[in-house]
């Protein structure tokens, strides 16, 4: 069992998640499985995978490397429910809110993916010049001036994020 205090719980949690990744992972085992084999309650498992995952990646941001560092400070502590706090943005961002964190996504399809998004944005907003507005109730026009600009704010932070990822070298 894991509930062990002082310096063997921080090693044996941390390779016992280590261990229920593998088993998930590679040999397809659902978590029941995975938490029984290891001894690790769902709950506890799914909070150090996030942050172990985490820690492996190597596209994260400097700040966020660092709230990551900081989380496996707590997670080897034994505070797993604050280390998991404190990258659950991160993870948001990343994986959403799905529980599965295996996808590999190589980067050929996410540009695939964007350069496909980013034309049927184009082509979208290229025909707008092309619609008809027929007369418009005021609480209609301001509904749709709204959402218009959430488009537009959105689009504004896509074009930074593009900005952002440009390789220099």
């Amino acid at each position: 069992m894991h509930r062990v205090n002082g310096a063997r719980r921080k090693r044996s949690f941390i390779a016992a998640v280590r261990k229920g990744i593998a088993l998930h992972k590679e040999r397809g085992l659902t978590i029941a499985q995975v938490t029984k084999e290891i001894g690790v309650p769902w709950s506890q498992f799914y909070r150090g995978r996030d942050v172990l995952l985490l820690s492996d990646r190597d596209d994260l941001s400097v700040g966020e490397r660092r709230i990551v560092a900081e989380s496996m400070a707590l997670l080897e502590s034994g505070q797993t429910p604050a280390a998991c706090a404190l990258v659950r943005p991160i993870a948001l961002r990343i994986w959403g809110h799905a529980r599965w964190r295996y996808k590999i996504v190589r980067p050929e399809r996410q540009m695939s993916v964007l350069t496909k998004s980013v034309d049927h944005i184009f082509i979208t907003c290229e025909h707008t010049d092309q619609l008809k507005v027929p007369r418009l109730e005021k609480k209609r026009a301001n509904e749709l001036t709204g959402q218009l600009k959430k488009a537009e704010g959105a689009l504004k932070h896509l074009r930074g994020r593009i900005a952002r990822e440009v390789k220099h070298g």
